[in-house]
C-alpha cells in the first residue's frame, strides 16, 4: 500500500517533486556518500507522503481535544487545520534533512577517530610494501575504526573490481562522508602519482593530527576551567548567598512559601544546573 502510494505521488506530485529537487541539490550527493538505495525521488516522494499523513492525524487529533476543551467546533477546526500545517510541515522538512544529518553525523564520527586511527594506520605503511596490502592489513586488524570500514572499500575495489589503486582512492574520494579523510587520500593519491614516499607522507598527516588533538585538548581544558569558575562562582556560591539571606531575612520578616522556594532551588534547581554543566564539559572534549 505504501508503495503504491509513493507511486501516486510521483506521478501527480512531479511539479512539486523537481522543486524540491531544486531547493535541495546537494540531496542526490548526500544519499550517494550514504550508500543509500533510495533516490532523491523516492526521498521527496515519502515526505510528501509523511506530510499528508501527519496532516490528518494532527487534525483529526486537535479537533477533538480542542473541541473538548473550547467547546467551539469552528474555532477548533480552524486552529487544528493551522496548527496540523505547521508541524506537518517542520515533519516533512526534517525528513528530507535527515540523511545530511545522518551524513555529518558519520563524518564527525569519522574525525573523531582519525585522532587515534590515522596513527594506527600510518604504522602499517612502509615503502617496501605495497599500499594496498598495507591497507588490507590495517582493516583486518581494526575493524573497529569507522576508518577502517572507509578503506576496505578502496581495498574491495582493487581486489575484486579491477581498477587500479590511485583510480579507486580518488573514487573513494568523491564518496567520503568526512572532508578531512577526502583531503588527506587527495594527498595520498598525489604521492602515489607523483612516485613519493607514502609512508613519510602518512608520518606527516599523524603528526599533524596528533599536534591538532593536543592543541583541542589544551583548548578544552581552558574552556572547561573557565565553565567551572563561572559554574562555582555563579551557582553554588550564589546559590549558597541566597539560602543564607532569606534565612536570615525570615527571622527579621516573615517571606512567604520560602521552604517551598529553598525547597525549589536545592532539590530541583541546583541539579539541573549541574546536568546542564556535565552536558557543557560533554561538549567541549576533542
Amino acid at each position: 500500500m505504501i508503495i503504491e502510494a509513493k507511486q501516486f505521488i510521483k506521478q501527480n506530485f512531479s511539479p512539486f517533486i523537481k522543486f524540491l529537487d531544486e531547493m535541495f541539490p546537494n540531496t542526490k550527493i548526500v544519499l550517494t556518500k550514504l550508500k543509500s538505495s533510495k533516490t532523491a525521488e523516492e526521498l521527496y516522494a515519502e515526505s510528501i507522503l509523511l506530510f499528508f499523513i501527519s496532516f490528518s492525524f494532527f487534525v483529526i487529533f486537535l479537533t477533538t481535544l480542542l473541541s473538548a476543551i473550547t467547546l467551539n467546533q469552528a474555532f477548533a477546526l480552524l486552529s487544528s487545520l493551522f496548527s496540523a500545517f505547521i508541524f506537518s510541515f517542520l515533519i516533512s522538512f526534517i525528513y528530507i534533512l535527515s540523511p545530511s544529518i545522518q551524513l555529518k553525523s558519520r563524518a564527525s564520527k569519522i574525525e573523531k577517530e582519525l585522532y587515534f586511527s590515522l596513527p594506527i594506520f600510518s604504522s602499517f605503511i612502509s615503502d617496501k610494501t605495497p599500499l594496498h596490502i598495507s591497507i588490507k592489513q590495517f582493516c583486518e586488524t581494526n575493524k573497529e575504526y569507522l576508518l577502517a570500514q572507509e578503506l576496505e572499500e578502496i581495498n574491495k575495489m582493487v581486489e575484486f573490481g579491477g581498477v587500479d589503486l590511485i583510480t579507486a582512492i580518488n573514487r573513494k574520494i568523491l564518496v567520503s562522508p568526512s572532508e578531512k579523510l577526502a583531503n588527506i587520500l587527495t594527498g595520498l593519491a598525489s604521492i602515489l602519482k607523483g612516485g613519493g614516499s607514502v609512508s613519510e607522507y602518512m608520518k606527516i598527516k599523524s603528526d599533524e593530527i596528533i599536534n591538532e588533538y593536543r592543541q583541542k585538548i589544551r583548548e578544552s581544558g581552558r574552556k572547561i576551567g573557565l565553565f567551572f569558575q563561572i559554574y562555582i562562582i555563579a551557582f553554588v556560591i550564589g546559590i549558597l548567598l541566597f539560602l543564607i539571606l532569606t534565612s536570615v531575612f525570615s527571622l527579621i520578616s516573615p517571606i512567604p512559601n520560602l521552604l517551598l522556594i529553598q525547597f525549589f532551588i536545592v532539590c530541583i534547581a541546583i541539579p539541573l544546573l549541574s546536568i546542564m554543566m556535565v552536558i557543557l564539559v560533554k561538549s567541549f572534549l576533542p
